[in-house]
């Protein structure tokens, strides 16, 4: 579960399982798009999913076919990072190339070198204007960006202040990197081709409304994920979902009609 802000979110219990009451009406030529989206699903052979989250970002994997074990091995960030966790801290640096930026690290590898350029800098006078680091910044960027037209090209600012991107670049970028990791990892597990065989997952907080998911779906797009091979999951219904799984004696405890809170 993302670490954003808890939102009580209700769910009822139904005969299909967990749903969110919804009173929203498909907009024209969005059901096709959901069948259709429903039918590449189906020729999946694994799922991933993503978690960019406020503070901290991970990935977890499993086959949609027999043995449906969760996995959750993030490894090492990096031979400096001195950390192995689940999730990872959701920081990225970027380095200036002619002009334009190319990724040098994520996690707290990024947090470790630019700590190191900032150091160098202090100590010998010299700029750092060659490096663009982001930290942290999902909030922020929904906090400032509550409309429909501020979603369409957001803009963010990197630690100090002084550089601007556009937000789907940074986004794009953090999934991205996420996603390189997922499919190293399924390789080692013996996954030939990968790419072409995962059903991708986004999480994203329930209080983000239309423009922020079409943004994130944008974004994935933008980080190589063809648009059939992606959903969105909101953090609750995705929590809700794992306490029912993880609970047997819960499970028996939610009947049909149940209502509770995530």
């Amino acid at each position: 579960v993302s670490s954003s802000p808890p939102t009580d979110t209700a769910f009822v219990m139904g005969a299909g399982g967990v749903r969110k009451p919804s009173k929203q009406v498909p907009e024209s030529g969005q059901e096709t798009k959901t069948i259709a989206s429903a039918e590449a699903s189906r020729n999946m052979e694994l799922v991933v999913a993503i978690d960019f989250g406020t503070s901290n970002s991970g990935f977890a994997y499993a086959s949609m076919k027999g043995h449906q074990e969760i996995a959750m091995e993030q490894g090492l960030e990096g031979k400096n990072a001195g950390k192995s966790n689940e999730k990872i801290r959701t920081a990225i640096l970027f380095k200036k190339v002619s002009g334009l930026l190319k990724f040098e690290s994520f996690g707290e590898q990024a947090k470790y070198d630019f700590d190191k350029i900032m150091k160098k800098e202090r100590k010998s006078g010299s700029d750092v204007s060659g490096y663009v680091y982001f930290d942290r910044f999902k909030m922020s960027l929904y906090k400032k960006n509550d409309s429909r037209e501020g979603w369409k090209d957001p803009i963010i600012k990197d630690v100090t202040g002084k550089h601007k991107q556009p937000a789907l670049f940074v986004v794009s970028e953090c999934i991205k990197y996420m996603k390189s990791r997922a499919v190293k990892r399924l390789r080692e597990c013996g996954v030939e081709d990968p790419e072409h065989k995962i059903l991708w997952v986004l999480t994203i907080p329930a209080i983000w409304q239309d423009p922020a998911k079409d943004f994130m779906l944008r974004a994935a797009a933008k980080a190589g994920i063809p648009p059939g091979q992606v959903k969105l999951c909101l953090e609750p219904e995705a929590a809700a979902i794992c306490c029912i799984k993880d609970s047997a004696d819960l499970d028996k405890k939610l009947i049909v009609g149940s209502k509770y809170l995530i």
